[in-house]
């Protein structure tokens, strides 16, 4: 099926990759600088407008609040930001209903701003998945659209990139995404500083919250393809030592007393 992001399909050696450890594609022959790998349904601007005829005027209100309070620092927790206003003994109902909707639109603000500080510096970027025709006929030097791409694909794509971004809302703790990366030998860019103090500052690329500071470090970094390889060499050594699905069956063994 057609997706814009990944599942997890490797062997239990090596996690969303389909070869085996050790077994990646030599650096220069690797003819993606940098691939962006997710969905993108609708705009950020279309689901804001999307609650105006859905919901009370204090609801949108509400709602209009906490984003606003939520994009001034991007890398709070947007629950418990929730939480601090409901407070002490919340409707778990509307809790749920709040952070739905507004996660929602985080997730879009958060890809979207990537990309057009992307495009503002002209990096060279290839997007697969669906929504990305939003751009229009927008295009500059190096901008690759794909359109839907099954997961198998999609992993072929990572071995053949250098960066792999990892574009989601600090407050998602994991995804899939930057161990498939480092399986297949590419760079994660993330702005999660979970994944930085998991791996280590040189196993990853820790890209700041403010999309156009993150549009410079990433310039920077294709700008040192020596460097930029060797992070790629220190992240899929972590992966391999310490985070494979076996890693992860051990720990969850571990837990259980097996």
């Amino acid at each position: 099926m057609p997706t814009g992001s990944t599942g997890s399909t490797g062997s239990p050696g090596s996690p969303g990759s389909p070869g085996s450890p050790g077994s990646i594609r030599p650096w220069q022959d690797r003819d993606i600088p940098i691939l962006l790998s997710a969905t993108q349904t609708r705009l950020p601007d279309q689901i804001r407008k999307s609650w105006q005829p859905a919901w009370s005027r204090q609801t949108i209100a509400l709602l209009e609040d906490l984003r606003r309070t939520w994009a001034a620092a991007p890398q709070g927790d947007l629950i418990n930001l929730i939480l601090a206003r409901l407070g002490p003994t919340p409707n778990l109902n509307l809790l749920r209903f709040l952070f739905g909707t507004l996660d929602d639109w985080a997730r879009a603000w958060i890809k979207w701003r990537l990309v057009r500080a992307l495009q503002s510096v002209r990096l060279p970027v290839t997007l697969c998945g669906t929504g990305w025709e939003a751009l229009g006929s927008e295009t500059w030097p190096g901008l690759t659209r794909l359109g839907p791409v099954a997961t198998p694909e999609t992993l072929t794509l990572m071995e053949r990139s250098q960066i792999v971004l990892n574009p989601l809302p600090s407050y998602y703790q994991s995804h899939e995404r930057p161990w498939q990366a480092m399986a297949a030998g590419a760079v994660v860019a993330d702005s999660n500083p979970i994944l930085s103090a998991t791996v280590g500052m040189d196993a990853c690329l820790p890209i700041p919250h403010t999309p156009e500071a993150a549009g410079v470090m990433l310039q920077a970094a294709l700008a040192d393809p020596t460097a930029l390889e060797q992070r790629a060499a220190d992240g899929k050594t972590v992966f391999e030592h310490s985070h494979t699905y076996r890693d992860r069956a051990l720990m969850i063994a571990n837990t259980l007393g097996l």
